[in-house]
């Protein structure tokens, strides 16, 4: 079978929902990010995949050919039908996009509360021992990069909300671009700033979309480097970037070819769990949802939690062939349409995918009605729009996005509270100042 026919469908069809969604004023919500998803990871990851067919260390390139495509066709499939109930049903109406409105202006404090929020998330992540708090970093760590995109499109706007704050967050971006060995990272930023000279200045979209890539092939090999040998960067960093900028651009251009065929290519997951169901691993039948459920508990209160982190990071990556099994470091957890072809079967992406758009349209409707503040509604927009972005295993997000939920609450309860905290007696001034302005204007002028 030919892959490349239901890549390009599915490239295509999540460009153009983008394109309508930008034109109808809802490209910040959470139906957006998983457009965005389709489109990185399955359109483009897809085309990757199977371009550079010969360059897969473990599927020769018929297997690459005959997996892509068979995961591929469904997943088309499921994705038109979710495309078509979202256009058809449950389109929202068109309006202005919020971050252009007066809704997109937030306080200087609010902003440095994400981002210091967000960039304690990931720097405390994997850190916190304290049973029931493990989790909290990742809960946080979801707020960097909203904080980062609402400082950019007030910047790009006209709107600076504060010289400090916005040097505050490069300071946060450029330190976790640069000392985090997270390539993911680096992709969330680069696409942050995308998206907010998309949205602000879309004449100079050309120009940041080069160098977005120039960005790209000097960064990526930095980050290789700095990931193969982490200790060796804190000891000297200025001689791993000084080796990185030394490469030459072939090589950088092979790293690019590596990341954009490994990390960005959904379609490559789904390839080995397709393979591993039909030569070695059992169908899971579900019981990977089931443990959505004992994930909402926090470990303080049930010690003996099942522990799927282990087993979705590392078991089930190298049970497939993803990772080899004398990689004792790599963690890797497959994405959520690879996850619930593990479960049930390649064809339940018939119903899976248009499920997930379900869902995810559910949670817009929920944030208009959860949050009273327009700043804390776009906040949730936004945020989720990142989160449908980043999401992989089901495991964990229905659990994300439930504290995800509360922390804006939070963030909408202080907003009310300050708002109701202003002053005001300017307005009944001004009210009575105009009423007796009105009355003398009726009066005849005094004879001299």
């Amino acid at each position: 079978m030919n892959p490349y026919p239901p890549i390009v469908l599915v490239a295509a069809f999540s460009g153009w929902c983008l394109w309508r969604r930008y034109r109808e004023g809802h490209l910040l919500a959470p139906a957006s990010g998983l457009h965005v998803q389709i489109l990185i990871f399955f359109g483009l990851g897809g085309l990757a995949f199977v371009g550079f067919q010969n360059s897969d260390p473990l599927l020769a390139p018929e297997e690459v050919k005959h997996y892509a495509a068979l995961c591929c066709w469904p997943l088309a499939l499921g994705y038109v039908a979710a495309v078509v109930l979202e256009r058809r049903i449950f389109r929202p109406a068109p309006r202005e996009e919020p971050v252009l409105t007066e809704a997109g202006i937030l306080t200087p404090g609010a902003v440095s509360l994400l981002a210091l929020l967000g960039f304690g998330g990931y720097v405390l992540e994997g850190r916190i021992n304290v049973p029931g708090l493990q989790s909290v970093p990742s809960y946080f760590k979801i707020l960097f990069f909203p904080g980062l995109f609402l400082s950019l499109t007030s910047t790009l706007s006209h709107r600076t909300i504060s010289k400090q704050v916005e040097s505050l967050i490069i300071v946060l971006a450029s330190a976790l671009a640069l000392f985090t060995p997270w390539r993911s990272v680096l992709v969330l930023a680069i696409s942050t700033i995308l998206l907010a000279f998309a949205l602000t200045r879309p004449s100079w979209l050309v120009p940041a979309y080069l160098l977005g890539v120039v960005s790209i092939l000097v960064l990526v090999p930095f980050q290789n480097l700095k990931k193969a040998d982490f200790s060796a960067f804190r000891r000297q960093p200025v001689a791993v970037l000084r080796e990185s900028l030394s490469m030459p651009l072939a090589e950088r251009l092979a790293q690019v070819e590596e990341l954009a065929r490994g990390r960005l290519d959904y379609v490559r997951e789904m390839s080995y769990v397709q393979r591993a169901l039909e030569t070695s691993m059992p169908p899971r039948n579900g019981q990977t949802y089931v443990n959505i459920v004992s994930q909402l508990v926090p470990r303080i209160l049930w010690h003996n939690k099942p522990e799927m982190a282990h087993w979705a990071g590392f078991d089930l990556p190298r049970e497939i062939g993803l990772l080899h099994k004398e990689d004792e470091y790599t963690s890797w957890a497959v994405d959520m349409f690879a996850e619930a072809t593990y479960n049930f079967g390649i064809w339940c992406l018939l119903w899976f995918v248009p499920l997930i758009f379900l869902i995810a349209r559910g949670i817009e409707n929920l944030i208009v009605k959860l949050y009273s503040a327009p700043q804390a509604v776009l906040l949730a927009d936004v945020a989720f729009f990142f989160f449908f972005l980043d999401i992989t295993t089901v495991i964990f997000a229905a659990s994300e996005a439930i504290a995800l939920l509360l922390v804006v609450k939070v963030v909408d309860h202080s907003m009310t509270f300050l708002e109701r905290q202003k002053p005001q007696a300017t307005a009944p001034a001004f009210k009575r100042s105009r009423r007796r302005r009105a009355k003398a204007e009726q009066l005849p002028a005094a004879e001299p």
